[in-house]
């Protein structure tokens, strides 16, 4: 469908200006099969009006016209911001395309023609057709959006025409009386039309901006599409347009993040069937050894875990072997997840995986959340060495110590998840934790090389367990080394006896000479007293102030 108002035609006698205002103008819009034709006399303009009739009856045989029938007015009262309403229109027109929210892709406007009333035809006026969205107040000054089925583009146009036919066929009434000229939809609302000329008023383009969402997604400095479309309704001067969803490229680009998969893993239901590794260092300082990285390996299904010390980069097979070894009494590893780093790429390292039937998987680039369960164990591992260190207050160089006596700690905690410690799902023993000590406590290694008369034991102070055979490792500060122990003496016991306690002995009598001090009172007829006193009273804690006078009579004996 196409439709054009190009001009007014009019031969009016000037006098008929005085008796009526409005005269009929005919606009034809041809498509291509049948005619329909409303006319509105002006009673000073019959023979224009037949003259333009006898021409259009020339085309009876096209179809789908349209014709329009506006009022004679002066062009200046020509308003963009209102729809002329036109009761000989049988379709809307529309002249800016930013208020159509969809077109009709199957409409070919080079197809049609427009013919206006003087009889000359043009095409290519009619750029479009589709639904147009139109703000409109109502009788109470309130805004009220409108769609316009069916309109047409035409841009060429000077004034946007809305059509009474066909909005009533959609169910609205319009009404047109001497002292009444409104619009009423079907929910009852009144749309109020100027006189004379019967304007709508439409919004004005200062007072409202018409955007579609995307537009106003980039106005309003690439905000989240939720907030963009909750803000039309407490702001003014904002229209959004159409609500299709689009996918921001700048806003891709911009404000990307990296984002977590929340579904947890499916945990192992078996010991050693998912086992998880890393490898962590450099650390400083280097520890006792030369240690610098420290490798871990933490069992899905029981939390057991093992860590190994290293020198470099390159022992990671060596200690994944041990590891193997030392839990092939309990099981076989089925799976083995690390992260991308050389040390798991290496072709070393993926034969030894190969050689013991090892299910190798890896953590996507940049994800460690994916390998989390070892991730977090480094975590509760450093914080519990940490305290052990700070609290001994040894070396930091002995950290290696500290580790590896975590790692037993951990082992004998309760695990929630399970309800029992990991070494006692691993072996199926509860652990025996009487011969376990606090780190960095002083204790007596036992010397096995002695001479006669040397002393038995040496004072050291322990810093772990060792893992291979049941025995302690001390460390003698002033030698500066460790050594591997059985024979420990621990002096806990006798700390915690004397704490609370005053450094002072208490002397008493023995039970001889309180008979004798007895015997003596009673045969002189003396009262005896009691009282306690600290030994060497003059030597105890003073926690007051004295003063201490020279006595009389005291003389020195250089000066007599």
């Amino acid at each position: 469908m196409c439709h054009k108002l190009h001009r007014v035609v009019t031969d009016a006698n000037p006098d008929a200006e005085k008796n009526a205002q409005v005269f009929a103008e005919l606009v034809q819009v041809l498509d291509d099969k049948s005619f329909n034709l409303i006319i509105r006399d002006a009673e000073d303009d019959v023979k224009s009006v037949n003259k333009v009739e006898k021409d259009f009856h020339e085309h009876d045989d096209d179809a789908h016209n349209f014709v329009f029938k506006t009022n004679e007015q002066s062009l200046d009262q020509i308003k963009g911001n209102t729809l002329l309403v036109n009761c000989g229109a049988t379709t809307h027109i529309v002249t800016d395309k930013s208020k159509f929210i969809r077109f009709n892709d199957k409409f070919e406007p080079e197809n049609h023609v427009i013919e206006l009333a003087d009889g000359s035809r043009s095409n290519g006026a009619v750029q479009g057709k589709g639904d147009a969205m139109v703000e409109m107040y109502d009788s109470n000054g309130k805004l009220r959006k409108g769609i316009l089925q069916n309109a047409l583009y035409v841009p060429s146009f000077a004034q946007d025409i809305f059509s009474v036919q066909a909005a009533t066929e959609m169910g609205t009434s319009v009404t047109f009386s001497q002292d009444i000229a409104e619009l009423k939809t079907i929910d009852g609302t009144i749309i109020p039309i100027e006189k004379k000329l019967y304007f709508i008023n439409n919004v004005q383009p200062n007072r409202e901006r018409r955007h579609s969402a995307e537009e106003w997604h980039k106005i309003l400095g690439h905000c989240n599409m939720k907030d963009v479309m909750k803000l039309e309704k407490v702001v003014n001067g904002m229209i959004i347009v159409g609500e299709e969803v689009f996918d921001c490229e700048t806003c891709i680009l911009g404000k990307m993040a990296q984002y977590r998969n929340r579904n947890p893993d499916t945990r192992a239901t078996e010991i050693l069937h998912f086992v998880h590794c890393d490898l962590s260092g450099p650390i400083v300082p280097t520890g006792k050894g030369e240690f610098k990285y420290m490798m871990s390996f933490v069992d899905d299904y029981s939390g057991v875990t093992k860590v190994y010390l290293l020198k470099n980069k390159t022992d990671t097979v060596l200690a994944a072997e041990k590891f193997i070894a030392s839990m092939s009494p309990y099981g076989t590893v089925k799976r083995l997840r690390t992260d991308n780093g050389t040390e798991f790429t290496s072709e070393s390292f993926r034969s030894l995986m190969i050689r013991n039937h090892i299910k190798q998987e890896f953590s996507a680039p940049y994800s460690p959340h994916q390998n989390g369960t070892v991730e977090r164990f480094w975590r509760t591992l450093s914080e519990m060495a940490r305290c052990l260190i700070l609290e001994s207050k040894l070396p930091k160089e002995l950290w290696t110590y500290a580790v590896k006596t975590a790692a037993k700690i951990r082992n004998r905690c309760y695990n929630p998840r399970t309800g029992k410690t990991p070494i006692e799902i691993l072996t199926g023993q509860k652990p025996n934790l009487s011969n376990m000590h606090k780190f960095g406590t002083v204790c007596y290694a036992y010397l096995q090389s002695k001479k006669k008369f040397h002393a038995r034991s040496e004072r050291g102070i322990f810093v772990g367990y060792d893992e291979e055979n049941p025995a302690y490792f001390v460390y003698f500060p002033e030698k500066n080394e460790i050594k591997k122990v059985r024979c420990v003496k621990f002096t806990e016991k006798f700390e915690q006896d004397l704490e609370g306690h005053d450094d002072y002995l208490h002397v008493y009598s023995r039970p001889k000479s309180q008979e004798v001090d007895e015997q003596v009172a009673a045969q002189n007829g003396m009262t005896v007293s009691q009282m306690d006193v600290k030994t060497a009273y003059l030597n105890a804690d003073i926690d007051c102030e004295i003063f201490v006078e020279q006595p009389q009579g005291f003389v020195e004996t250089n000066e007599a």
